[in-house]
């Protein structure tokens, strides 16, 4: 998912070309017309998998790459271009999503009243090592 920033002139067909989108989708995560006319500053959600970056002046593949937590490596390969490759102001470069991570959860639950259901306590001596 991204979030865009409505720009003076922006269209729903702009955005869905910048970002590869339909019109349609963009419309429908916005709960909008695809009709309407967009406000600048107006704030839209474009509805897609990972999210794309624009290179700004001082920008490097090794910086951008840090700041999204990839290897410079992987984000040289998903965009096709060289890790070596200089960057360019205003190019775009895709960033995919962060891998899930897996957690592990303790808690503690304070019973009340003065009873355990018989399937809280049988779930409780299966998981116990």
């Amino acid at each position: 998912m991204q979030i865009h920033v409505i720009q003076p002139g922006q269209s729903l067909y702009q955005l869905s070309q910048t970002y590869d989108v339909p019109v349609q989708t963009i419309a429908e995560a916005n709960e909008i017309d695809t009709a309407s006319t967009l406000v600048v500053g107006q704030a839209l959600v474009i509805p897609m998998v990972g999210q794309y970056y624009w290179v700004h002046q001082g920008d490097s593949l090794f910086k951008i790459a840090r700041t999204y937590g990839i290897t410079p490596e992987r984000l040289a390969a998903v965009n096709g271009i060289s890790v070596n490759q200089p960057l360019t102001v205003g190019q775009r470069l895709y960033i995919p999503p962060a891998p899930r991570r897996q957690a592990e959860i303790n808690a503690y639950i304070e019973p009340r009243g003065d009873s355990v259901s018989p399937a809280l306590t049988q779930a409780a001596r299966e998981t116990a090592p």
